[in-house]
């Protein structure tokens, strides 16, 4: 991703759009822009691009919901007959022959686990779903907390080292559950992006439940701008924006997604280290990466690592990342030296 610091003093009023996503498009070339949206992954998806040559709409329309289907028969575990439920219920030392976007999807979860440290662990399975924020959600999840020993028989499927891959094969070595839920979206928005590529697509913003990847010019021929979010219930409040161009951009937070038991919050970002959802002051993490796939795992484990934590790797590994907390006077940031060149002026 190249700086565009020189761009900066040039933006008045170019497209800003939240992570939440609202997508607020700036009305130069409008006619020129194709827009594109749906449901998908138990959230949405919109899609805004611009063509080298005419486009006949309900291709492309067909081409990116089919191209989204196929991942979600891969990975949604809300499924039982996806490929992830097919994997998590296999028995102890059997294998399984995966798709390449399965495989895909598991090489970054991989290297994603490895870096942090096992903060970020798609093998944490059995504990989202014990936590109430898996595919069934009951009664008793909204009345009392897990018991310690549920929580220990949980955690017992936690082997994600225990899976052996060999090309498209995985060899289950010990009992272990899957959840891609945090790094497939991700990987969604990049596959779209290669499929409106297959259309000609020269500028364009994919977004998917918040995870964006960035093409070209916004249609005003200047860089995208794309708000991060101030955390809170009500969407609407930008904490700050990012100037992009070719870029893939991720945020995970804890201030919409979670439940309460007997008065108490409990975020659904579960620490696989714990095993108990996190319980610090870091709200919201966005985080810029290769891959939207790649910055979506990092966001979740950044989420996990916490406010000192979390940004002590990313500067570490010098990554662009952009840190909310909660503080005694409401909310701070703080962000990478790697995330500045980034950050619009105000």
């Amino acid at each position: 991703m190249k700086t565009l610091a020189y761009w900066k003093k040039a933006l008045k009023a170019s497209l800003i759009i939240q992570v939440s996503l609202l997508f607020l498009w700036a009305c130069g070339n409008r006619e020129a822009v194709e827009v594109f949206t749906g449901p998908t992954m138990g959230t949405s998806y919109n899609i805004k691009a611009e063509f080298a040559k005419p486009v006949d709409h309900a291709a492309v329309q067909k081409a990116i919901t089919d191209r989204l289907e196929v991942i979600e028969q891969s990975m949604s575990t809300y499924r039982p007959t996806s490929e992830i439920s097919r994997f998590s219920q296999l028995p102890v030392g059997q294998s399984m022959t995966v798709s390449d976007d399965f495989l895909r999807v598991f090489d970054v979860s991989r290297q994603v686990y490895l870096l942090s440290g096992g903060a970020f662990n798609p093998s944490v399975a059995a504990l989202v779903n014990l936590w109430g924020f898996g595919p069934k959600l009951t009664v008793e999840q909204f009345q009392h907390a897990p018991s310690d020993e549920a929580i220990q028989a949980a955690r017992a499927s936690m082997h994600f080292d225990k899976i052996q891959v060999n090309g498209n094969t995985l060899l289950k070595q010990d009992v272990v559950s899957l959840d891609f839920s945090a790094v497939a979206k991700g990987y969604a928005v990049d596959e779209i992006g290669k499929v409106l590529e297959g259309f000609s697509a020269h500028s364009y913003m994919v977004e998917i439940g918040g995870e964006v990847i960035t093409r070209g010019e916004s249609p005003r021929h200047t860089p995208w701008r794309i708000g991060i979010e101030l955390p809170q219930m009500l969407r609407g409040s930008v904490m700050s924006a990012l100037v992009l161009a070719d870029a893939a951009v991720a945020t995970s937070g804890d201030y919409r997604n979670y439940i309460e038991i007997d008065g108490k919050r409990y975020s659904h970002t579960i620490d696989p280290r714990t095993a108990f959802p996190i319980a610090h002051k870091l709200t919201s993490v966005t985080v810029l990466a290769k891959t939207v796939a790649e910055a979506d795992a990092w966001a979740t484990a950044m989420m996990v690592l916490g406010e000192d934590e979390g940004f002590a790797l990313a500067q570490k590994l010098e990554m662009p990342a952009y840190y909310i907390y909660r503080s005694d006077n409401g909310f701070a940031v703080k962000h990478t030296a790697q995330m500045q060149q980034y950050l619009a002026e105000h």
